[in-house]
C-alpha cells in the first residue's frame, strides 16, 4: 500500500499492492514551509496510518541531525513525527534520506530549484558554508526495499546517505558546468556542514556497490540533466 503519488511514491510503486508494508509517502515536500496547516494535516494522516496492520515505512531528513535546522518549523515537524511513530506504530521503519535527485515537478527540492534558477537566469542567493548529501531516487529504492525486507531492522530509524558530502557552492558549480550556463547568485556567510552517521549501511556487505564509487554528484547529477 502506498500513501501519495510523488518521487518517492513512484520510486517504491512494487509495494503498491501489499497487503504487508504501507509506504508513506505523503509527507510536507517543502522544507521552507513555515506554515503548521500542512505539518497538521500530514501528522494526522500518520495517526491514522499508523493504527493499520502494516509495516509503516515513513521518510524522515538527515536535516533532524544538524543542529542549525533544530528550530526550523520542517525540522521539528519531522522530528514530532518520528517521535510519534516510534510510540504509536507496532511496526515501523523510519528512513532518514538526504537530498533527492530525481524526475519530480516539485519546484521546492534543492536540485529542481537551483535547476530552474540557472536556467531561468533568475537571482538566488547560496549558503556559502552549507554542505549537502546528494542521492539518486533509484538508489534510495533499491537500499530502501532491502531494508524493507529486512525484519531485523524493523522498529529502527536508518540514515541512508552515502560518503559525497559536498558544499552547496560545488552543487552549484557541477550543474553550471553540465548545463554550460552560469547562475545569478550573491553568498551568503551562513550554513554549515553536519555528519551525518552512515555507519549503518556503509558497514553492511549489502550495500557495498553504493560506496567507494568516485564523482558520485556528477554522475548523479549528469543523469539528472538527460532527463529534464
Amino acid at each position: 500500500m502506498i500513501i501519495g503519488s510523488g518521487l518517492l511514491a513512484g520510486a517504491f510503486s512494487r509495494y503498491a499492492q501489499s497487503e504487508n508494508v504501507l509506504i508513506f509517502a505523503s509527507g510536507v515536500s517543502n522544507s521552507m514551509l513555515r506554515e503548521t496547516p500542512a505539518f497538521e494535516r500530514e501528522f494526522d494522516l500518520v495517526k491514522e496510518c499508523v493504527q493499520k496492520p502494516f509495516l509503516f515505512v515513513y521518510f524522515s531528513t538527515t536535516s533532524v541531525l544538524d543542529p542549525e535546522q533544530a528550530l526550523s518549523p520542517y525540522v521539528k515537524h519531522k522530528k514530532r513525527i518520528e517521535e510519534y511513530i516510534r510510540s504509536h506504530a507496532g511496526r515501523f521503519l523510519i528512513l532518514r534520506l538526504p537530498i533527492l535527485v530525481g524526475k519530480t515537478n516539485n519546484p521546492h527540492t534543492l536540485i529542481n530549484f537551483l535547476y530552474d534558477a540557472i536556467r531561468s537566469g533568475r537571482h538566488f542567493v547560496l549558503q556559502a558554508n552549507a554542505c549537502r548529501h546528494l542521492a539518486s531516487v533509484e538508489d534510495i529504492a533499491e537500499i530502501g526495499e532491502v531494508l524493507i525486507e529486512d525484519k531485523s531492522v524493523h522498529n529502527h530509524i536508518i540514515n541512508i546517505c552515502f560518503d559525497n558530502q559536498t558544499k552547496v557552492t560545488e552543487i552549484v558549480r557541477l550543474l553550471e558546468e553540465l548545463m554550460n550556463k552560469k547562475g545569478d547568485y550573491a553568498l551568503a556567510d551562513t550554513g554549515g556542514c553536519v555528519s551525518v552517521d552512515n555507519s549503518y549501511i556503509r558497514t553492511d556487505a549489502r550495500f557495498k556497490s553504493y560506496f567507494g564509487r568516485t564523482d558520485l554528484n556528477r554522475t548523479i547529477l549528469t543523469k539528472y540533466i538527460s532527463g529534464r
